[in-house]
């Protein structure tokens, strides 16, 4: 698993949401969904059944590219910017 619990993480993969592509969002959970184990993120995306009923999306690992301090600045926080609310170390 490449993501942790509390990281800032960029959303690199969605195909049945393109929508989705390039948003930051925080990891908060390690969940249980369909069978597997997926990312609970905040904020969430939901999905709208026919019925009407709202399902939140859990993230594969394979979905999420964590943003982490490093020697250099991340690209993808100059390019998207981090969320609001997410402190900035300088």
């Amino acid at each position: 698993m490449q993501c942790r619990v509390g990281d800032l993480a960029v959303i690199v993969r969605a195909d049945t949401d393109p929508e989705c592509l390039g948003r930051i969002v925080r990891v908060v959970a390690l969940r249980i969904a369909m069978g597997e184990l997926a990312w609970q993120v905040d904020p969430p995306h939901f999905w709208t059944c026919r019925d009407g009923l709202r399902l939140e999306v859990m993230w594969d690992d394979r979905d999420l590219k964590p943003l982490r301090d490093g020697d250099g600045t991340d690209e993808m926080l100059l390019i998207a910017g981090a969320p609001a609310g997410a402190v900035q170390v300088v």
